[in-house]
């Protein structure tokens, strides 16, 4: 359900904030290239696989932040993770997950223009974005790393 890391920082490139809304699009266009929006939904065992039940759990959570909270993720405190709890049927450790990958890929998205900015390489596989990110001058500082 989750786009490609090739096809992520293509998408971050075009990106110049980032926000719960581009993370939002970015999850349903990799739902959509997957099929996940389409026949594979029914093949057996996809659609109740770990990856498409928290992608939809993720997805109903989306769809039930308010659009300026959406644009201005910091603002979402305990209150905000609350009402969208009652709202989305989900857990405030639910939002809690969603919002810490949020935070994953908006670090990666500031890490990808800075290497573009410096005209570095950019990573086109998961196993390129680990070994860039080890480099020393790599703009990810050790506690980054160690995650």
């Amino acid at each position: 359900a989750y786009p490609s890391p090739r096809a992520q920082i293509s998408f971050l490139m075009k990106c110049e904030k980032y926000t719960l809304v581009e993370y939002t699009s970015s999850l349903k266009e990799g739902a959509a290239k997957s099929g996940l929006d389409g026949w594979r939904k029914h093949m057996p065992g996809v659609k109740n696989s770990v990856q498409v039940v928290e992608f939809r759990k993720h997805m109903t959570i989306m769809d039930s932040i308010p659009e300026m909270l959406m644009q201005n993720p910091g603002r979402i405190k305990a209150g905000e993770k609350a009402t969208i709890s009652k709202a989305s049927g989900s857990t405030v450790t639910d939002i809690n997950q969603l919002l810490k990958r949020f935070d994953e890929a908006k670090m990666l998205h500031g890490w990808v223009q800075k290497r573009a900015a410096m005209g570095k390489p950019l990573p086109q596989t998961m196993a390129d974005v680990m070994k860039m990110a080890m480099e020393p001058d790599s703009g990810f500082s050790k506690k980054q790393k160690i995650k």
